[in-house]
């Protein structure tokens, strides 16, 4: 017995198909759409409750807590993560105004920079406005820097670069990088900015570390201790003397070493 079997026009099946991919495709852009709000989301909240506790900090601060302070805007490439405790602030250069936010839970460190709070507007003036500067000085790697590398100041080389609404980021004293490590690789001709950096362990968890106590003056006692944490320099950490077996807390001066107080 013979069966007619319908076969659907070309046509027909190709705008069958097409209709299938579009649906799929649809599928995984509306799937994708959600996971990337909700990282956006979580980064906005991140950088407020930054500026929210940055601002509190200013407050207490005896040179800043006459002025109204806000954070500066960072770059929008730089993603910050919501921090579980409390963040730490101090300011490790001469400018009051630039701060270094410290968390310790998950470990990260991010610089960021005060400026006076715009109430309003300022008024439109007749006169021509004066532009800034097309260029700065900044700190322009020599060579090819990987990341983990202890940065020292002939890894670079001061030379006018564009700011491009960047200045407060760039890093223009070669004395800065000392004790720093990169965060990232570095290209030939790439300025360096402070968000590419972080202070390097002077003391890793596990190493054999030189402990001295006493004073210049009088006399230096010296023994060797195994660090029970990682340690930045001027970090107190805790070490364990590998003769008595017995904990101590000395504060790091230097790679491999450390001291009483």
């Amino acid at each position: 017995m013979l069966c007619l079997k319908f076969v659907p026009p070309l046509i027909t099946l190709a705008r069958w198909l097409g209709s299938v991919l579009l649906a799929v495709g649809c599928w995984t852009v509306a799937a994708q759409q959600p996971q990337n709000a909700n990282a956006h989301l979580q980064n906005n909240a991140a950088l407020q409750s930054l500026d929210a506790q940055v601002r509190l900090w200013a407050r207490g601060q005896p040179g800043l807590r006459t002025r109204d302070l806000q954070m500066q805007a960072l770059d929008s490439r730089v993603t910050v993560q919501a921090c579980a405790v409390p963040l730490q602030f101090e300011t490790p250069f001469a400018n009051p105004m630039h701060v270094r936010a410290r968390c310790t839970q998950p470990q990260w460190q991010l610089f960021v920079f005060l400026q006076d709070s715009v109430l309003t507007a300022a008024p439109v003036s007749n006169q021509r406005a004066v532009s800034p500067p097309a260029q700065v000085n900044a700190l322009v790697a020599k060579e090819v820097l990987k990341r983990g590398t202890l940065l020292s100041a002939h890894h670079f080389e001061v030379r006018p670069v564009s700011a491009a609404g960047m200045e407060q980021q760039l890093v223009a004293d070669p004395k800065w990088v000392q004790n720093m490590e990169l965060v990232r690789d570095l290209l030939p001709g790439v300025p360096l900015r402070t968000y590419d950096v972080k202070n390097a362990f002077m003391v890793k968890r596990g190493q054999e570390v030189l402990v001295s106590a006493g004073s210049a003056a009088g006399f230096v006692v010296t023994a060797k201790a195994e660090a029970l944490q990682d340690g930045i320099l001027g970090e107190v950490i805790r070490l364990k003397n590998q003769e008595s077996g017995r904990s101590l807390s000395a504060e790091v001066t230097g790679p491999g070493m450390a001291k009483i107080r």
